[in-house]
């Protein structure tokens, strides 16, 4: 399937990790993210905007915001205490494109950190304690929290044009990623595509600034 693809491919590189007590004051509007970050919820409440919509979260709950987004928040309780882990991550197969669009990752994660509260406490504790080993254990707890997360959302077909990408180029993708043992020209994948070969070229480099050939090449 190629949402595996898309997976198997996703790099991660932790960042920082830090606990916030907040009063009823924290807000902030339009800003712009320049990590992906993830929120957990330990207490309280707030309200978040992000691309148009608009979540409440609450104690217990994920929020995974990417990079780039522009997001405004406010609290609605008295207090709010959460964690936040800022991180670089990105698709290496379609290193411009949303690697949680590409996953098919929302943003609110409902009472997912029940599951996870052990993790979360190692990644602070780790990150309190100088060692050799320190960065892979944050690193370590980083991909588990993500792992689990992916694994909350059951593995499906990509719908076609769900992610803003074409769905020729989904088609072809998908299909060269069930087949690892063909390596198909131009030609073959634009009779796929149903499209002319120049035509095929011009929406592979439109959608991921690779060429239908160097594209196949980096997803084997």
């Amino acid at each position: 399937m190629l949402q595996n693809q898309f997976a198997e491919s996703l790099h991660v590189t932790f960042l920082h990790i830090r606990e916030y007590d907040l009063d009823h004051t924290w807000a902030a509007a339009d800003r712009e993210l320049a990590h992906s970050v993830l929120w957990c919820v330990r207490d309280g409440k707030f309200s978040l905007q992000l691309s148009g919509n608009r979540y409440n979260v609450e104690a217990g709950d994920f929020a995974l915001l990417p990079a780039g987004a522009e997001i405004s928040y406010r609290a609605a309780s008295t207090a709010v205490r959460l964690v936040s882990i800022n991180f670089d991550a990105s698709v290496t197969l379609l290193p411009d494109r949303s690697w949680t669009e590409l996953l098919s990752m929302p943003v609110r994660y409902p009472e997912a950190l029940s599951g996870l509260e052990a993790v979360l406490a190692d990644m602070l504790h780790a990150s309190g304690t100088a060692s050799a080993g320190q960065n892979l254990l944050l690193q370590s707890g980083l991909l588990r929290i993500l792992s689990a997360l992916l694994d909350r959302q059951p593995v499906r077909r990509t719908e076609p044009g769900a992610d803003g990408m074409d769905r020729r180029i989904l088609g072809v993708i998908e299909y060269v990623a069930a087949h690892p043992a063909l390596m198909p020209d131009t030609a073959q994948l634009a009779e796929l595509a149903q499209v002319s070969e120049s035509h095929l070229r011009k929406l592979f480099m439109d959608h991921t600034g690779l060429s239908p050939t160097r594209f196949i090449h980096r997803l084997k």
